[in-house]
């Protein structure tokens, strides 16, 4: 595996929302040069206090809203992202598709679903922006791996992710 280029570690790191409240930071002192090529943000998690969240493992994490993540970029040059289900929203979409409408058709969605979820929610979902189905084994996972399997054959077939 290679590492990714320094720039986009370290953007990872300044766009990733705190595990834990640290206070604001004045947009005055967040702010950077922008970077002369657009940039895809490939993982962070909206947290919106809107929908339900779910302890998981004693873990809660604050609220980091889309006005957030907005805010954290400002003068980036964040051209689009990757908005990705945490295990904390358990399977609960709604979230994740009032993030897409805000964010716009740049971003995408990488979503949690259980194994049961039926053919048309999956295209409702593609419909929404989502791109991709993540299955976290290790927290918040819903089947064994032959499900996982059969679904993760079964969302390529319907929607191509």
């Amino acid at each position: 595996m290679v590492a990714p280029p320094r720039s986009l570690a370290k953007l990872y790191v300044e766009t990733a929302p705190p595990a834990r409240p640290f206070g604001r930071i004045a947009p005055s002192a967040r702010k950077k040069p922008p970077m002369t090529q657009p940039v895809f943000d490939s993982h962070f998690h909206i947290i919106d206090p809107a929908h339900p969240l779910v302890e998981n493992n004693g873990f809660l994490p604050s609220p980091f809203t889309v006005a957030d993540y907005q805010d954290r970029i400002q003068g980036l040059g964040i051209a689009g992202g990757a908005v990705v289900s945490g295990s904390f929203q358990a399977f609960d979409q709604g979230y994740l598709i009032d993030a897409l409408n805000t964010l716009g058709p740049s971003y995408v969605g990488v979503t949690q679903i259980p194994d049961n979820t039926s053919d048309q929610r999956i295209r409702e979902l593609h419909e929404a922006g989502v791109r991709a189905v993540r299955f976290n084994i290790a927290r918040g996972g819903s089947a064994d791996l032959d499900d996982l399997d059969r679904l993760a054959r079964r969302v390529h077939d319907i929607a191509g992710w």
